[in-house]
């Protein structure tokens, strides 16, 4: 609507864009832009434990700690003793979560302890822990 000196309104001369056509660009032969669809933010999974309380969704900040804490537990999976650590990383994990900065590199350092202890093939701390059962 277009408004006359006198004040009343006329339409204005042109033809009126339906819905879904895209915005033309002027004085060019090119097809209307299509419209932009908003993707969805990308999820990744936590690795399944053998307890099964894995599956959970996380989203980037906190994933490189979960899967650092992840990867804990996977390295005591090759050895005998999985079910001490489990035990003990649950509460590790509880800590990750509330001071995320120091726990990283405290879950760091474990899994590097983890590995050397791997490679020399000697039993763990953790051995000195009663076993409750295999699982």
């Amino acid at each position: 609507m277009r408004v006359r000196d006198n004040g009343r309104k006329v339409k204005q001369a042109g033809r009126k864009e339906k819905l879904g056509e895209g915005i033309c660009r002027a004085g060019t032969d090119l097809p209307p832009t299509p419209p932009v669809i908003p993707r969805r933010p990308i999820r990744t999974q936590m690795i399944q434990h053998v307890t099964g309380t894995a599956g959970t969704e996380i989203r980037s900040p906190q994933s490189q700690i979960e899967t650092a804490c992840a990867l804990v537990s996977v390295f005591s999976f090759s050895q005998r003793y999985i079910f001490t650590w489990w035990a003990l990383q649950r509460e590790f994990c509880m800590i990750v979560f509330v001071h995320r900065s120091v726990t990283f590199y405290l879950v760091y350092l474990a899994t590097l302890l983890e590995l050397s202890l791997l490679i020399r093939r000697m039993p763990s701390w953790y051995d000195l822990i009663p076993a409750h059962g295999y699982l």
